[in-house]
């Protein structure tokens, strides 16, 4: 065989007996469908080639699932991968006629799960319905640029699984949305959350003006980031939180607002080894205006607690965990010096107790002593008053006998009286005749002046029982 054979042979399959609207390039091993020209459905078995590469061009409006319009595809079940050309990734791009609106369903790509490059470009995707891409199953790059999207929900993305294909001819496991406007401004809330898989995430030029803090958390395999050319002016700080795998982040051409808290991404980059790419300028503040935003980081964020958290006075860094120890030691000195007080207290009121049991001992010993020497001296009194009047009677008594002893003599001697007869009126005065008077005062009637000092000795006492 010749070569104008081999020419013939490879030219054949693109002339004999190919879908109308549709031709094939042998050395790309790719087949481009027109959608001015074709005639849906695009039938598996009217391919000369068995596709592995698809273009679908000029398409404008709906690829559609289903009669009466469709489907668009019919037949590719009968698709054998195990006869692709390796070293080319089967794929599928739609290509839409300058801007033109598309309209995409679920079952449009029924048939496509031997698919790993899914590529749509220029073109205003109206929707993104929930899973409208789960039949492709995993896939090696998805890729959307140009045009816009609109109504984009957190599950339109379900069911695809981005990763990286070990049969493709070159790893890639990216999600691409780029030069695409997002109408809404930000991703729907948990769009990424089904692509856990995906090394590599690029958002570029898309007009997102915010992006959520938990964007990403559903992708931690997540190498790659590109957040270049948004309407962003900052991004939430926990935004790579759990995302270990993270080592390179692209941000070129964002319109930073510069203050401390926006950039905190600096210091958070330089502690987690990731490599920020980009010139990271800042918009505002005036006098800032396109100017690097690490010198303003420089000038006005950098202090000595050097990311840590706290404050500083002056050059000092006081840190969370100081105040913390600051404040363990303060209160440990306030409860030591209270419990040090009670103590003294307790002390000091005991001994203010003992002092005043002595004092009252003291004084009720003194009160003792004095009511005994009182009542000592009333008996010492009553015994001086006995005596003399003992004493007295017997010199009554005496001189009486002495008188009469004289009358005897001189006197004619009588036959004596009888001592029986003695008139008992010479001894009328005994002890009971007493004058009552010598007695007027017994213990009773003792001065209350005796006791008045001892009263307001035990008063003082009282209330000088009182700690300092």
């Amino acid at each position: 065989m010749n070569f104008g054979c081999i020419l013939i042979l490879l030219y054949l399959p693109g002339v004999l007996s190919n879908p109308v609207g549709c031709s094939y390039d042998a050395s790309n091993v790719l087949y481009t469908c027109n959608a001015r020209y074709w005639s849906l459905p695009l039938v598996y078995s009217a391919f000369t080639v068995q596709p592995q590469r698809i273009v679908l061009e000029d398409v404008a409006g709906e690829l559609p699932a289903t009669a009466p319009n469709g489907p668009t595809f019919s037949g590719f079940s009968s698709t054998n991968a195990a006869l692709f050309d390796g070293r080319f990734s089967p794929s599928l791009q739609i290509m839409c006629f300058v801007n033109s609106d598309l309209i995409i369903f679920m079952d449009t790509f029924a048939d496509f799960d031997w698919i790993d490059e899914v590529i749509i470009t220029d073109c205003n995707i109206l929707s993104l319905p929930v899973q409208v891409f789960a039949y492709f199953g995993d896939v090696n790059s998805f890729i959307i640029e140009g045009g816009s999207i609109t109504n984009m929900v957190a599950n339109s993305f379900q069911g695809l699984n981005v990763k990286k294909i070990t049969s493709a001819p070159t790893l890639k496991g990216s999600f691409t949305i780029r030069n695409s406007q997002i109408t809404s401004g930000q991703l729907a809330p948990g769009a990424l959350f089904n692509i856990n898989n995906a090394t590599t995430i690029i958002l570029e030029n898309n007009h997102i003006t915010t992006i959520g803090k938990d964007t990403f958390q559903g992708v931690p395999q997540l190498y790659n980031l590109t957040l270049s050319y948004n309407d962003i002016t900052s991004i939430p700080e926990s935004i790579f939180e759990n995302l270990h795998a993270l080592e390179h982040v692209t941000i070129w051409g964002v319109q930073w607002d510069c203050k401390c808290s926006n950039l905190w991404f600096l210091i958070y980059a330089s502690n987690n080894n990731i490599t920020f790419n980009g010139d990271i300028v800042c918009s505002t503040p005036a006098g800032y205006t396109n100017t690097r935003a690490s010198l303003f980081y420089q000038n006005h964020c950098v202090f000595p607690c050097d990311g840590k958290i706290g404050f500083h006075i002056g050059k000092i860094c006081i840190t969370a965990l100081d105040v913390v120890n600051f404040a363990t030691a303060f209160l440990i000195l306030v409860l030591t010096i209270f419990g040090f007080g009670i103590i003294m207290y307790l002390h000091c009121k005991e001994k203010n107790e003992e002092e005043r049991i002595e004092k009252v001992r003291g004084i009720r010993n003194v009160m003792a002593d004095k009511i005994a020497g009182i009542l000592r001296n009333k008996i010492n009194k009553i015994e001086e008053f006995v005596q003399d009047n003992i004493d007295v009677y017997r010199e009554k008594a005496q001189a009486s006998e002495e008188t009469k002893e004289n009358q005897h003599k001189t006197e004619t001697p009588k036959t004596p009286r009888n001592l029986n007869e003695i008139d008992e009126n010479e001894y009328s005065r005994d002890d009971d005749d007493l004058d009552e008077s010598e007695y007027s005062r017994n213990d009773d009637d003792l001065d209350e002046s005796e006791y008045q000092s001892s009263e307001t000795d035990l008063e003082t006492s009282e209330e000088s029982d009182i700690c300092r």
